[in-house]
């Protein structure tokens, strides 16, 4: 994947971490990307592929309201599932 492709099936639901590992980015870019979402009580996520970031808030503890949407329907079903896995309260939106 190079930045710009559409991720949109359920190949390429690990679309931004692996985009992010690709290019190196320190862990603690992660780390503070995640620091600054936990402080919000709601996040909001247009492109949210199959849900890894709200996966990643939700490991961190975080129990605020997520919104996120994306193109992909095959995408949005996994996170779906992902979203009841972790009881993240939100919002899950197909559309384009």
């Amino acid at each position: 994947m190079a930045f710009g492709d559409t991720w949109s099936g359920p190949q390429h639901s690990e679309g931004f971490w692996d985009w992010m590992d690709a290019q190196r980015a320190p862990s603690e870019l992660r780390q503070a990307i995640l620091a600054y979402a936990q402080q919000a009580k709601i996040v909001v996520e247009i492109g949210c592929g199959a849900g890894h970031f709200m996966e990643a808030l939700a490991q961190t503890g975080w129990d605020g309201h997520f919104c996120g949407y994306d193109f992909s329907p095959a995408a949005i079903e996994v996170a779906h599932r992902r979203k009841a896995e972790h009881r993240v309260r939100g919002l899950l939106v197909q559309g384009d």
